[in-house]
């Protein structure tokens, strides 16, 4: 709870706006931050391995956390969750090409063509379709888009979690 209160929400204000890019120094202090605040909640000595603590508390890493708004990000747009012009900024793979692909047959996105990392790679529409296909190709038989908010929010943690050692 203390956690919850104190860390967390500072984490996920705007996480999902200048957490994209995974070298980023600033994201990599945060989770310096997070294990050191993570060892002094759970009273762990400050050499124990963070992972376990992670787990055990059913918290996740700043990049897993900006992996899960990423993950919530598509739901809700191809939910029509969000502001009009955000929901029509996902294209389902069988939308682009008419064969039968394993990413049209499996519901993934379909990744936009970019240029540069700054705009492209690193960019929210780019990252959250990447972890989004990276999350249906290891729940294969979900159909992600169709489950209730709270479920998915559920499995998405879940999935995260268990990365975990």
């Amino acid at each position: 709870s203390i956690y919850f209160a104190i860390f967390s929400s500072h984490l996920t204000y705007g996480s999902i706006i200048w957490g994209q890019s995974s070298s980023s120094r600033n994201v990599k202090r945060i989770l310096r931050l997070q294990k050191r605040a993570l060892r002094i909640i759970s009273f762990a000595n400050y050499r124990d391995h963070a992972s376990p603590l992670f787990k055990n508390l059913s918290i996740l890493k700043i990049f897993d956390h900006i992996k899960f708004q990423n993950i919530l990000f598509v739901y809700d747009s191809l939910n029509n969750r969000l502001p009009a012009i955000l929901n029509k900024l996902y294209t389902y793979s069988k939308d682009i090409h008419s064969q039968n692909t394993r990413d049209a047959s499996q519901l993934k996105l379909s990744l936009p063509k970019v240029e540069t990392s700054m705009h492209g790679l690193n960019s929210i529409e780019y990252q959250s379709i990447k972890d989004w296909n990276k999350m249906i190709d290891e729940n294969p038989p979900l159909i992600l888009q169709d489950l209730p908010r709270s479920k998915i929010k559920t499995i998405i943690i879940n999935y995260l979690l268990n990365t975990y050692s």
